[in-house]
């Protein structure tokens, strides 16, 4: 008769333990939001060329047209990189290529990928190409005299990947880097340019 006893104790101890648990939490949750400054989480605005952008967690909005766009990085921290050409100009091209060396292992598929959502919301198409005909799939060939972005992975004589750099040929902008967060960074500068944010 004792052991039944003990356990309905244990039982009833584990029930008082669970209800003081959803208490506390449910009064912390009330008391949060009471005692913070304005009840509510305070988002982070920049404001950037007369756009407002929101953090909104851990990325940057804006909306222009009634569209809204994300970004990883606010415009002020890409505006070290200088794009050589002017590709508020491109926002009024039927299509835009995107450009790459099938044999190099291309770390620009995700970029490519970003750019095309950016460029479809603009209304403008984007075609997949290769630079040179050697192993290009069934996608056309450019050269430099359509409206081209090109991504390219550099190496040296030494076979030493050299710095990132930003060049243009004609109607291309070439892009060559092999770090892919510089690659992103870059792309988001592109991006904001196409947008005519800055």
């Amino acid at each position: 008769m004792k052991l039944f006893k003990k356990k309905i104790n244990t039982r009833k101890v584990m029930a008082w333990i669970v209800i003081i648990l959803m208490s506390s939490s449910v009064l912390g949750a009330i008391g949060g939001a009471i005692f913070s400054p304005s009840g509510a989480v305070v988002a982070q605005t920049e404001e950037y060329n007369g756009y407002t952008f929101l953090n909104n967690g851990g990325q940057w909005a804006v909306s222009l047209g009634g569209q809204d766009f994300y970004f990883l990085y606010p415009p002020k921290a890409v505006e070290d990189l200088v794009i050589p050409i002017d590709l508020t100009s491109w926002r009024n091209s039927q299509a835009i290529y995107l450009g790459y060396n099938p044999k190099e292992n291309s770390t620009a598929a995700s970029e490519f990928s970003y750019l095309t959502n950016v460029l479809y919301q603009l209304g403008i198409r984007s075609q997949s190409a290769c630079t040179v005909e050697d192993d290009c799939p069934d996608i056309p060939v450019v050269d430099c005299n359509k409206n081209t972005i090109v991504f390219n992975s550099p190496s040296n004589s030494n076979g030493i990947n050299p710095e990132t750099s930003i060049s243009k040929d004609d109607n291309c902008l070439i892009v060559e880097t092999t770090d892919f967060h510089e690659l992103h960074r870059i792309t988001e500068r592109i991006i904001y340019e196409l947008l005519g944010v800055m």
